[in-house]
């Protein structure tokens, strides 16, 4: 199969000459069904992230849309952004109305900016994080979950600036990038514990620049005279993970939609965790429209109610903390021995691969092509227990899709892929 990606308004194209050949000798994926929308699990703790475009939770004429849609995916915690003029009060009035409880079963924190955390968890602690001279700072919010998970947890709610603006939009996830290493014990600020876990959702509004997504995830500063540099962020030394999730409905994503408009509907709003600490249990993004009649009425949710209330959609993401044996366990149970990350992705020339092993042993670390071919072997041998760090440089190989594949002893597979452009 040759792809060329081409905008067709600019004439913008990846690659910029020519295509990328994949050859596919995998086998199919399993066939997709439609994410519930419960908990996998009680004590999961549900987070959301909802842009309710202008102030929408005080708008008369679109409660009854948020209503319906707060009351079907009830999170424990949720950030708000363009809440507008409303105060925290009075979105946490309309949360609990929703939801039920008392006013001292719910905690909100407001940003200037329309940022406005509403959590079930008591809110201990505060920061604003401005990067540029916009109105439209981040905030973060320690609130207390340790009677679910033993520990706090640091939420960053974050609303960069939209549009060509990718300027302000870099500097505002530079200082994200630099609040959460100074955050860290023997930071500048050095007020949160160890292994806290971390969060960070919001309206992105990464519209521009691909860089500052993995500014996000891997740290990347770009204006680092003003900001320095950081570490890769997660507590285990390797990036941070992006939630990902699908839409409840389809087996596609995007979390912006706008019929009335003249772009595509996209993916702005996100959850990124730090995965070294916390696992997700179920993920999705609601969407109404594409719902059957049944589950829509099993969830009180009306066909229109996503599209009505607002131009973006709830991404919604149950975690837990992770068992503290070195292995993770996904979802459906299967054992999954290594984390693995690779970046830039899609890289030019070269990626960095960010391996994080639970326990020390022989572990092969090998790249190969679509059809399983090895090009390249990084590591044959043993490695101790913790993160890891390779670099790979594609020298002669044409651009287009290979896998970075690792196996342990016990025949444990992990496989990441890597896109690499002209």
């Amino acid at each position: 199969i040759r792809l060329a990606f081409v905008d067709r308004t600019s004439g913008d194209r990846i690659p910029d000459q020519g295509s990328i050949e994949v050859q596919l000798s995998v086998p199919l994926p399993p066939a997709w069904s439609a994410t519930p929308l419960d908990r996998r699990q009680p004590d999961d703790i549900r987070f959301t992230s909802y842009n309710v475009l202008g102030g929408g939770l005080s708008d008369p004429s679109r409660r009854a849309y948020f209503s319906r849609i707060l009351a079907a995916v009830s999170p424990d915690v949720i950030g708000f952004q363009e809440v507008g003029n409303q105060s925290a009060n009075d979105a946490r009035a309309f949360v609990r109305s929703v939801l039920g409880g008392t006013d001292n079963e719910w905690f909100a924190h407001k940003e200037v900016g329309g940022l406005v955390v509403v959590s079930r968890f008591p809110v201990l602690r505060t920061y604003r994080i401005e990067g540029s001279s916009s109105s439209q700072a981040n905030s973060a919010v320690l609130i207390d979950t340790s009677s679910r998970w033993g520990t706090p947890t640091l939420l960053i709610n974050a609303h960069p600036p939209c549009c060509r603006n990718d300027n302000a939009r870099q500097l505002e996830v530079d200082a994200v990038a630099a609040f959460v290493r100074d955050v860290k014990p023997g930071g500048a600020l050095g007020w949160l514990e160890a292994d806290t876990p971390i969060l960070m959702l919001g309206d992105m509004n990464l519209v521009g620049e691909a860089r500052q997504l993995g500014t996000l995830l891997n740290g990347d500063i770009v204006n680092a005279g003003r900001f320095g540099t950081a570490p890769l962020p997660d507590w285990d030394g390797s990036a941070m993970a992006d939630l990902q999730p699908l839409i409840a409905s389809l087996p596609r994503v995007f979390t912006w939609y706008s019929p009335g408009s003249s772009f595509h509907p996209g993916r702005l709003d996100f959850i990124i965790y730090t995965d070294s600490v916390i696992e997700p249990q179920n993920r999705f993004v609601l969407f109404t429209p594409a719902m059957t009649p049944d589950v829509l009425a099993a969830a009180g949710l009306e066909e229109d109610d996503t599209t009505l209330a607002s131009d973006h959609l709830p991404v919604v993401g149950d975690f837990r903390v992770k068992e503290r044996s070195g292995l993770s366990t996904d979802p459906d149970g299967s054992a999954a021995l290594f984390q693995l990350n690779a970046y830039p992705n899609p890289a030019r020339a070269q990626a960095t691969i960010q391996l994080t092993a639970p326990e020390a042993g022989p572990v092969r670390v090998a790249i190969t092509d679509a059809l399983g071919r090895e090009l390249a072997v990084l590591v044959n041998g043993p490695l101790h227990r913790g993160a890891h760090t390779l670099q790979w440089n594609r020298g002669l190989l044409p651009a287009g899709i290979y896998f970075v594949r690792v196996v342990n002893a016990r025949g444990q597979l992990s496989v990441r892929p890597i896109t690499f452009l002209p």
